[in-house]
């Protein structure tokens, strides 16, 4: 009787092993037919995994294999072109986008890297060139028609066909938060305050919510003499995203409009332990700014020096180094900043106008004149450095006065250095057109947008 248990048993578990054997076969077999479709998943999740995790080189690696071998995987070419935009590699990033474009003409994703690829180069014309054909074709696309009309307004001066081209947009689309804000700074820009106010609580009622909304809301109201609301509304913004630095930064703004300097830097002290490391920058960048208005030119060195190295605040920290060395008028120093800049950056206007304006006030407009014709093939806007040639109005410095007297409308970032650079070639005469315009100018340090400055040409300021 044992002996028939014994054996039914084994044959029991004969059969059982027969049937996962069967079992294991036929998934053998499956699973071989699908292996490519599994092999690529799973290289494709470790690329995701690890550009996640920072490590964008060692997904780069993997992506281009993979692409490699499927030409139309869309998910990795999205992601490779992402990992190339985080490391700043814009050459590359053009390269192959373009390249990829020539397989799958105007691809959406790829159009739009390319566009933010040449954005980053400099090479505005063909940004605007690329972004007017893929247009055509994609309208509706809330990144397109943000990249598109940023590049009018910002880089081609083309600001109505901006504000036309967003209203289409709109006529098509109900909401689009980057876009609708993009055309409240337009409007801004043009000191269309109420207009600006009007497309911002839009994205209020409708959301989201964000501490960029908010700051943008505060920049309005100072500008419509709410200055109690627009300190509000910062302090909203920094209570939405305490480690926003564009936050602290127009606080301490808003603090500088009304003279109170020290109580800014405190704000920018304070902000330094909250913000997140990548932001200190440009926290430290306007602390600089505000130990310059306040004259003290050693303490915005030393803290310009601090950061100047960085890529990301490169152009804006030089900027400020120049415009502190004209303060104390050492002329050679600034000129001596700005050639450095333009070895290592050729082709920047505004550090290539610069130094011919320096030429100016030292009395040498024939190397002027060859400085601006030497730089001319390497400008992003070749329009700009003829005008400034052609233009004698442009060239006017405080040592050739004109007995007359103009006027100049404040625009969105302005400051008197910045006016004075602009009409005199010199940020050094901005006591001069404070001087003039104490009626209209509570304090020089805060300019509202759209008012009205006069302009002496001469040592006078009435005719």
């Amino acid at each position: 009787m044992l002996t028939q248990i014994s054996i039914l048993a084994l044959l029991s578990i004969s059969r059982k092993i027969y049937t996962m054997k069967v079992i294991f076969l036929i998934l053998t077999c499956v699973l071989g037919l699908f292996k490519p479709i599994y092999a690529k998943n799973l290289e494709l999740n470790l690329a995701k995994s690890l550009a996640k995790n920072f490590d964008c080189p060692s997904a780069i690696k993997i992506l281009e294999k993979e692409i490699s071998k499927n030409k139309n995987l869309d998910e990795g070419v999205a992601l490779l072109q992402d990992c190339l935009l985080k490391m700043k590699k814009f050459e590359e990033l053009k390269a192959f986008s373009k390249e990829y474009l020539k397989e799958n003409n105007l691809h959406l994703n790829s159009t739009i890297k390319l566009i933010q690829a040449n954005l980053a180069l400099n090479k505005i014309d063909e940004a605007l060139e690329v972004s007017e054909m893929a247009y055509k074709i994609y309208f509706s696309n809330d990144e397109l028609v943000n990249l598109y009309a940023q590049i009018l307004f910002k880089h081609k001066n083309k600001t109505e066909k901006a504000i036309q081209i967003l209203k289409e947009f709109f006529s098509q689309k109900q909401h689009s938060y980057k876009n609708r804000l993009l055309l409240a700074n337009i409007y801004y820009s043009q000191s269309k305050f109420e207009m600006a106010f009007d497309e911002a609580i839009k994205i209020k009622q409708v959301g989201p919510i964000t501490a960029e909304l908010y700051i943008f809301l505060g920049k309005v109201n100072l500008n419509l003499n709410k200055s109690d609301k627009a300190f509000e509304d910062i302090k909203y913004a920094i209570t939405l995203d305490p480690q926003k630095a564009e936050a602290f930064i127009e606080l301490s703004k808003l603090h500088v409009a009304l003279g109170d300097h020290l109580i800014a830097i405190n704000v920018l002290a304070g902000a330094m332990d909250q913000v997140e490391k990548e932001e200190q920058k440009f926290i430290l960048l306007q602390l600089a700014r505000i130990h310059m208005l306040s004259g003290h030119h050693e303490l915005a060195r030393e803290t310009i020096k601090s950061i100047e190295e960085d890529e990301t605040v490169l152009e804006q920290a030089n900027y400020v180094a120049i415009d502190n060395y004209l303060e104390q008028q050492k002329m050679d120093s600034a000129a001596q900043k700005l050639e450095t800049f333009l070895e290592n950056n050729p082709g920047r206007n505004w550090a290539i106008l610069a130094r011919a304006r320096i030429y100016n006030l030292t009395s040498d407009e024939a190397a002027a004149e060859k400085w601006i014709f030497k730089n001319i093939d390497l400008s992003e806007n070749k329009t700009e450095l003829h005008n400034f040639t052609q233009n004698k109005e442009k060239t006017l410095t405080a040592r050739k006065p004109a007995l007359v007297v103009s006027y100049e409308t404040v625009r969105q970032g302005d400051s008197l250095y910045e006016i004075s650079r602009r009409i005199y070639g010199n940020a050094l005469y901005w006591k001069k057109i404070y001087l003039c315009n104490k009626d209209v100018i509570k304090t020089p340090h805060f300019l509202k947008v759209g008012v009205r400055l006069k302009i002496a040409r001469g040592d006078k300021c009435s005719d």
